[in-house]
């Protein structure tokens, strides 16, 4: 398992090549929920991101909170 919570603004490609490597059974994203001003993705980045990885056969868990950056 690996959790992406606080999602942070990332390098696309860095990130699957990364989750390829590691093949985790699952990967948790969520948002900044405490208001820290932390640099965030895009919510296309997001989106791409995790259809990138599903079609990688890697289960995506979002978080409730991720609803604030993608809508």
């Amino acid at each position: 398992m690996i959790s992406m919570e606080p999602i942070l603004d990332f390098n696309a490609e860095l990130v699957i090549s990364d989750m390829l490597n590691i093949r985790p059974k699952f990967i948790s994203i969520g948002a900044d929920s405490k208001g820290h001003h932390l640099p965030e993705p895009t919510p296309e980045k997001i989106r791409a991101l995790i259809v990138a990885l599903k079609y990688c056969k890697i289960e995506v868990i979002k978080k409730d909170n991720l609803k604030r950056l993608v809508k």
